[in-house]
């Protein structure tokens, strides 16, 4: 009995060295980590402020501010490792054999997080540019780490992999102040071509988003099937471009129909031999 309670003592005693030294270290990880966890959130924030202050883009703010707080995550993983006493240099020869096998796995995201760079720092649109990009068209959201995000206009999120939008073509429809809209409205063959081209004319010019420089246009496009049709081309603001398109339309239609054109439908002759 006596050997088994002097036993008993000191596995006791072992114990609470042992809570006495690596349980407190254990505590000062757990605290170094929490608090690593909130300095890293604090700091990300006040980095996008501080970028967006200083005019940079809120694509490539956002984006830095995302990697300084992962490295502060880092950081304070690190630091919590080394002290419950597991050695730094290791840890660190460790952590990078790991990502260097972790990056072979999965080398698409380590291209996504380059491409994402890449877009971030070349800057071929900015946050709420209204893009389209491998068969997808939308409103920029964010650059994330590994995808760019695009937000639809019949209001549908799109995750599309850095990689594939850095390696596509890019059209930025709002990159430029103005755009012009091109309509192709048809006529009858019989119909006056001077008379109908002064009822457009005065319709595009009559519209209150019409640019008078450069001056729009209004022509003979081809000579259809059914129809002559006539392009008109006019000069918009960018961010009014859809409401002027639709606006143009309507007013072309109704000016040509108030002078008596018609748009024809289309036709087709069938002559039959006996």
């Amino acid at each position: 009995m006596l050997d088994v309670q002097k036993m008993s003592e000191e596995i006791t005693s072992i114990i609470s060295t042992w809570a006495f030294t690596s349980g407190t270290n254990i505590l000062y990880a757990l605290g170094i980590t929490g608090v690593g966890l909130w300095v890293a959130r604090y700091f990300s924030r006040i980095a996008r402020v501080w970028l967006e202050k200083y005019k940079v883009d809120s694509l490539q703010a956002g984006f830095l501010a995302t990697i300084l707080q992962y490295a502060i995550i880092i950081t304070a993983l690190l630091t919590a490792a080394s002290r419950v006493g597991m050695n730094m240099t290791s840890l660190i020869a460790v952590f990078g054999a790991a990502a260097l096998a972790i990056g072979l796995a999965i080398k698409d995201n380590l291209s996504n997080f380059s491409s994402g760079i890449l877009l971030v720092f070349f800057h071929p649109f900015a946050k709420g540019d209204y893009i389209e990009v491998s068969a997808t068209t939308g409103f920029v959201e964010s650059i994330e780490l590994f995808c760019t995000i695009l937000n639809t206009t019949d209001n549908k999120k799109v995750f599309i992999p850095n990689s594939l939008v850095m390696n596509s073509v890019i059209t930025n429809y709002s990159a430029n102040d103005i755009r012009r809209v091109d309509l192709s409205i048809g006529i009858e063959y019989d119909a006056n071509i001077p008379a109908a081209r002064d009822v457009l004319e005065s319709a595009v010019r009559d519209h209150p988003q019409v640019l008078t420089t450069p001056a729009p246009v209004v022509a003979v496009e081809a000579l259809a099937d059914s129809s002559v049709n006539i392009t008109v081309r006019a000069w918009v603001p960018t961010s009014l471009y859809l409401a002027s398109r639709f606006e143009l339309l309507e007013k072309c239609k109704t000016a040509l129909a108030e002078q008596g054109f018609s748009i024809p439908f289309p036709q087709m002759d069938v002559h039959m031999n006996k």
